[in-house]
Formats: structure tokens, C-alpha cells, sequence
């Protein structure tokens, strides 16, 4: 599996950097078209993003997978039908020089007849083309450094930091995807 490093300087951490590795599904539907998740009113509009979460203690990457695809869509599966993608390492210093290493395991899994039906956590969801998953990789990295509210009130992030990281992990999906001719 291919494994990707890259170093950001960012603002102020979000949630995922607290979780240290997390795991997401490049979900691709029978027309060979990307299924995302949306979360209105959370996310700046424009913004989707592949399934995925944290990795419970002792839990593997590819059972997480397997969980994380169910709570999200329910969708129910074996975890033969997932196929490992790449893993993208990301080191990010904020701007007290704190170091914050998250580790992403990404799958892929094709849909067959299945049916998805959104979990409270994703709200909707949204196809995309290829051409369209690498424009939204541009809005990832275009999003503003304004400051947005995530669980706590007291604790302000960047979605411009949150762009940076996002971005680059949904460029890099695109282009492995493009490379193995997956879509």
C-alpha cells in the first residue's frame, strides 16, 4: 500500500488531530462515481467529505473501516469488499509549535446492490465525478480562515487549517484513483 508524509503549520488543531489516526471509505457506486457525506449547517456549503472516523483502542484499521462505513450509511458488509487504497501521514505544528502526527487509512469499497441510508452523523450525501472530487479538493484548500465552533464554544478552529489537511488527503485520493483507472 502506498504511503504518503506531508508537513502542514496550521493555526489552531481540530478535532481529528486529537484522534491520531482515523480511517476513511472511498465509496465508488455502480456508475463509477464517488459517494460522500455531507453535513449541512456544520460544514461550509460546498464541502462534502469521504465516510470515515476514529480508530477505537486495539480496534483494526480495516474493521474500522468495516464500523465506520455502517454508522455512517448502514450499510452492512463484509471486509473482504474492501480493498486498502493508501495511507496518508500528516505531521502538523500549530502556531505554539505543538506537533500533532495523524495517521489516515483510506479503503475503497464498490457499492453493488446495497442501499444507503445517511446516519444522523452525515445528514446527505453527494456524487461526484472525478473531475468534480479534484474541484473539491480546491475548495478544501480555498476555505477561509475564519474561525467556526466545533463542540465547544471556547475552542475556535480554522477551516482554513482543516482545508489544508483535507484537501491534500482528497487531491491525493483523486489522484491514486485516476492512476489505477478505479473510476
Amino acid at each position: 500500500m502506498k504511503v504518503h508524509k506531508k508537513s502542514f503549520n496550521i493555526q489552531k488543531p481540530f478535532g481529528n488531530l486529537f484522534r491520531k489516526k482515523h480511517v476513511l471509505v472511498v465509496i465508488i457506486d455502480k456508475n463509477n462515481n464517488l459517494v460522500l457525506g455531507m453535513k449541512p449547517n456544520v460544514y461550509p456549503d460546498g464541502i462534502s467529505r469521504f465516510i470515515g472516523g476514529g480508530i477505537h483502542k486495539n480496534e483494526n484499521t480495516l474493521i474500522a473501516a468495516k464500523r465506520e462505513l455502517f454508522e455512517e450509511t448502514r450499510i452492512y458488509t463484509d471486509k473482504s469488499n474492501f480493498k486498502e487504497l493508501m495511507t496518508v501521514i500528516i505531521d502538523v505544528k500549530d502556531q505554539t509549535q505543538k506537533l500533532y502526527h495523524l495517521v489516515t487509512y483510506i479503503y475503497v469499497f464498490k457499492l453493488q446492490d446495497n442501499i444507503i441510508t445517511p446516519s444522523d452523523d452525515i445528514k446527505n450525501i453527494e456524487i461526484l465525478n472525478l473531475e468534480e472530487l479534484y474541484m473539491l479538493s480546491k475548495r478544501y484548500f480555498s476555505l477561509p480562515n475564519d474561525q467556526w465552533k466545533y463542540k465547544d464554544e471556547n475552542k475556535l478552529y480554522s477551516w482554513g487549517d482543516y482545508g489544508k489537511v483535507y484537501g491534500y488527503i482528497h487531491k491525493l485520493v483523486a489522484d491514486e484513483l485516476k492512476l489505477k483507472k478505479l473510476i
